[in-house]
């Protein structure tokens, strides 16, 4: 596959998780909002999606003129374009060209435009830059264990990586706030002797006048119980911003009026525990439908293939969905599971590693016959194999793939049925991640982060809208699971917390302590991002 292949198909993935996840998050949020709304808490802020664009002016504030805003905008929209078509066109240079304008040139640039409309040293603004695309390249050498990657795919990574830095910069304002102002206010520090009538404060450290910059949503609006219902412009989640959730050294969080621990602990349980439910619930009934309306998906018993990995050995040797294996290496095959025991072992063992040994296909196709060779791929750690139903077990094996799955048949089934088989579903997923989490081997290859869960979104559009609204539901039951997690900030961590008060006889727990675990679930929340993103990495170098 070219590289302007792959770009497309990162674009089709990002585009289709921009759209998905927020009304995932939307949804776990909604829990939140209306358990809290039904105990009396009250609401500040309901928003879809993250971050809001600045609209305070600071031109006023420079101390000399910059060059405008719309040169930039131009020039990424330009570069943007030329990405675009150059990848429609299949032409790597142009793609190259793109990515480097898009991921180095203009980074650097916007982030030393608004470090000086900040009046940060610019060591301050290109540091912040730098330290991303640091990151970047390490995940990427341990994520690929020093092989690395493609360079299509590095100069990709490394535009995420400045995109990701250039909000961090944008936002610096916010990050740097108040702990009670409201949400969207920042400020930032005037250089010395700079004084604008908006700047009403002095920052006691440095003597420099402080200036509040304000960040709105896209779209707003605000309801009679004074809850802002937002559209913000970034699709990487979401929030319900409950009142009085920050403790306080004197414990006086307990005498806001509708704030969140004013409340006893139980109610402030099932406030947190109403998220994941409801993304669960969400998750269930998106299946429950699409099983009641197309049935139960069975692995056909034939070796037709139904699915095929368009970066995988069988798509790269020919193979098409519809085709009917007939033979592997000359020896008849009769089920999809003859075509996996057949292919699973075409590999010798050289030592620690292990070298694939082709594999030669008969297929049939529109009634003629056609054969194929394929070098299948090597599963870098022993995986679950498969019985003759095609369903996992529990022996594991080093095994060779070709990157094609069976077709499926549907059993129909009735509502109660659909219910029944939808609500196995959280169940399954917690005892398959307890059983991986057992077996480490396993846990790489069956967990993903963003890269994964757009890359999966993408070849299910592929395969229509009903396989999409299924990655849908697995999701928003992947994601209700994953906040039950008993690690603060995670709804289990704080559900973790609001318990030990129960058992306390609704005492709070000292500040002390909530800050200890707090920020032991920070470093721990970090650790499990950067290590998700090392295994999507790692998942990229391997396709």
């Amino acid at each position: 596959m070219s590289s302007a292949s792959s770009l497309l198909d990162a674009l089709r993935g990002l585009i289709s998780f921009a759209v998905l996840i927020p009304i995932l998050v939307a949804v776990h949020e909604l829990g939140h909002f209306w358990a809290a709304r039904a105990f009396g808490m009250k609401v500040d802020a309901f928003a879809v999606m993250m971050g809001g664009v600045r609209k305070t002016n600071l031109d006023g504030t420079l101390l000399k003129p910059l060059v405008s805003a719309k040169i930039p905008w131009f020039v990424g929209v330009l570069s943007a374009t030329a990405l675009i078509v150059s990848a429609e066109m299949k032409f790597d240079p142009g793609v190259y060209a793109a990515l480097v304008s898009l991921g180095l040139a203009l980074p650097v640039w916007v982030v030393t435009r608004l470090g000086a409309l900040y009046h940060l040293p610019v060591a301050s603004s290109i540091g912040t830059l730098a330290k991303v695309w640091g990151l970047a390249v390490l995940l990427s050498f341990l994520g690929t264990k020093g092989h690395g990657l493609p360079l299509v795919q590095l100069v990709g990574l490394i535009a995420l990586a400045s995109f990701v830095a250039t909000l961090i910069v944008y936002y610096h304002p916010v990050f740097h706030k108040g702990e009670e102002s409201p949400n969207g206010l920042g400020q930032v520090l005037l250089p010395q002797g700079k004084v604008v009538p908006e700047a009403k404060r002095i920052d006691p450290n440095t003597g420099r006048a402080l200036l509040p910059v304000r960040f709105r949503p896209l779209a707003s609006r605000t309801d009679k119980h004074g809850t802002e219902f937002s559209l913000l412009c970034w699709p990487l989640g979401g929030f319900a911003a409950i009142h009085g959730m920050h403790p306080k050294e004197d414990g006086s969080e307990t005498q806001i009026t509708g704030g969140f621990y004013s409340k006893p602990p139980l109610a402030r349980f099932i406030v947190l525990f109403a998220g994941p439910l409801f993304s669960i619930l969400f998750g269930v009934l998106i299946l429950t439908g699409l099983k009641t309306v197309t049935g139960k998906p069975i692995p056909d018993q034939s070796a037709k293939i139904g699915a095929v990995d368009e970066s995988g050995p069988g798509a790269k040797s020919g193979l098409k969905v519809g085709d009917r294996i007939v033979t592997i290496n000359g020896k008849p095959v009769a089920s999809f599971y003859d075509v996996v025991k057949d292919v699973r072992y075409s590999y010798r063992k050289l030592g620690d590693k292990y070298e694939p040994v082709p594999v030669f296909i008969g297929v049939e196709r529109d009634g003629r016959q056609f054969n194929f060779k394929a070098t299948p791929r090597i599963d870098p750690e022993p995986q679950p194999l498969r019985n003759e139903k095609m369903e996992i077990v529990e022996e594991l094996a080093v095994q060779a793939k070709l990157g094609i799955g069976p077709s499926l048949t549907y059993a129909p089934l009735s509502l109660g049925e659909a219910f029944v088989d939808a609500a196995r579903t959280p169940v399954d997923l917690v005892s398959n991640l307890a059983h991986s989490v057992a077996k480490p081997a396993t846990l790489a290859q069956n967990i993903g982060g963003p890269a994964s869960i757009a890359k999966e979104v993408t070849e299910a559009s592929k395969l229509g809208f009903d396989v999409v609204l299924t990655l849908g539901g697995l999701l928003s039951i992947s994601l209700g699971v994953m906040n039950l997690l008993p690690i603060v900030p995670f709804d289990g961590g704080q559900m973790t917390v609001a318990f030990a008060e129960m058992l306390r006889g609704g005492r709070r727990l000292s500040l002390q302590f909530q800050t200890a675990i707090s920020t032991i679930g920070a470093f721990l929340v970090i650790a499990l991002i950067l290590g998700i993103v090392t295994l999507d990495i790692s998942h990229m170098a391997q396709r």
